[in-house]
């Protein structure tokens, strides 16, 4: 009987502990032991920028072959792939206006990893403009010439544009970039024109393609010519050579056009065949055909010209009338 007690009481023991402590649940579908375990692995990650591991890309698609489902990755750039079944895949990472990229990658079952990605961003043509110019001369006959420019961006970085360049029809014109103006820039004459005439480009669709070091292009929405102007305003008073006051009023003559513009006039000093440039009132208003100097000129020879500007930035410059201030 004595014996029977203590072997009694250690069986009462480990019915007690064995009903308290059951074993600990397996909810991961990755645990074979979960009821919800398939045999499948997951991964997840960051979609960031070529040359910049810091700066994470939203919106990217994360998708495999052979397909499963496509995903995208959030605002920092990250993304949480769902269990998948074990086997080896394709994980492709996509955008608009970004160089893919690819990863081959073996999901083992109840296994979780990391898959990153790094996208090469296409450069972007965010502007475009053409501004034509006719700048009339007394010898040997009027100059013609159109400015473009253009805002181009890249995703990695300005210093990743390897090239911008203007186009129309087959004929291109590299671009230069302007550390002043923050913009690419080109001036193209009518002499670079198959027709040697700036009324070639009217109606033509123009773009700005850019290109990076990686050699992915940005090709910028078709821009348009809006206008040329062939008829400038003549000046009138102080006539060619005439002696005026430090002071003069500048009188002209209006140009016979049928769109809405304004005056922008210029003085320059000539000393031994320099000019320099020394005053310019932009914006005078269309129904004005005078204007007074507002301070004083010192002695001196010196020149002017009227140019007729449109809506757009488009201008006709007149010739060069000069004066003599003593």
């Amino acid at each position: 009987m004595h014996r029977f007690v203590p072997l009694l009481c250690a069986l009462l023991t480990i019915l007690f502990v064995g009903g308290c402590f059951q074993d600990a649940p397996h909810d991961n579908p990755l645990d074979p032991q979960s009821p919800q375990y398939t045999g499948g692995g997951a991964f997840s990650g960051k979609v960031t920028l070529v040359n910049f591991p810091q700066a994470g890309i939203a919106s990217v698609r994360i998708s495999t072959l052979p397909s499963t489902l496509t995903i995208v990755s959030d605002s920092s750039g990250n993304y949480q792939f769902p269990e998948i079944t074990a086997g080896t895949y394709e994980v492709i990472a996509s955008k608009d206006s970004y160089s893919p990229d690819t990863v081959q990658t073996t999901i083992i079952a109840g296994k979780a990893q990391t898959i990153s990605f790094a996208l090469n961003g296409f450069p972007q043509v965010v502007s475009a403009k053409i501004l034509t110019r006719k700048i009339d001369l007394w010898w040997p006959s009027p100059e013609y010439f159109a400015d473009v420019t253009a805002d181009v961006s890249d995703p990695n970085g300005v210093a990743d544009l390897d090239s911008v360049w203007f186009t129309v029809d087959s004929v291109t014109f590299p671009m230069s970039y302007s550390l002043t103006d923050k913009n690419w820039q080109l001036t193209v004459t009518s002499y670079d024109l198959p027709s040697n005439n700036l009324e070639w480009l009217v109606g033509k669709s123009l773009t700005i393609v850019a290109k990076d070091r990686s050699g992915s292009l940005g090709v910028g929405d078709p821009f348009y010519v809006t206008r040329t102007i062939e008829q400038e305003a003549a000046p009138a008073s102080p006539p060619i050579g005439d002696t005026t006051s430090g002071s003069p009023v500048f009188q002209w003559t209006a140009p016979d056009v049928r769109f809405v513009y304004t005056y922008s006039l210029s003085v320059v000093y000539v000393a031994s065949g320099t000019e320099t440039p020394v005053w310019s009132q932009d914006n005078i208003g269309n129904h004005l055909l005078s204007y007074q100097y507002p301070s004083t000129l010192p002695q001196g020879n010196y020149s002017w010209t009227i140019e007729v500007v449109d809506e757009y930035g488009n201008y006709a410059r007149s010739k060069e009338s000069s004066f003599v201030v003593k």
